[in-house]
């Protein structure tokens, strides 16, 4: 028996696929799910929360990137495209402490 007609009978069977399809489509509509869930519930706050943000998703994503980096609010709204007042009041309002106190506390994680 050739490789590719073993591939091809292998391929062909329905159960791996199958699998595959299912986990694909459960992990998807829970995505699907924690993403309406965050966006309709306004107590909610945290990580998942400002992630849903695109803007402040961009802060934090430049945070974790290179935490090495001299941030100040400034330089993490400008990563925003927001004010600094705007910024570090939604921030806070997100994620339950100010941006530099976040970086702060991401810092000493990756320090441990």
């Amino acid at each position: 028996m050739t490789v590719a007609t073993r591939g091809t009978r292998l391929a062909g069977k329905r159960r791996c696929a199958a699998c595959s399809r299912t986990s694909c489509s459960s992990g998807a509509l829970l995505i699907q799910l924690l993403r309406y869930y965050m966006r309709t519930r306004t107590e909610v706050r945290g990580l998942l929360r400002a992630l849903i943000d695109p803007r402040l998703a961009r802060a934090l994503s430049a945070m974790h990137e290179r935490p090495e980096a001299a941030w100040n609010v400034s330089l993490l709204a400008g990563e925003a495209n927001m004010s600094r007042s705007t910024f570090t009041r939604h921030f806070a309002e997100c994620m339950g402490l100010s941006p530099m106190g976040y970086l702060f506390e991401w810092r000493m994680r990756l320090a441990e």
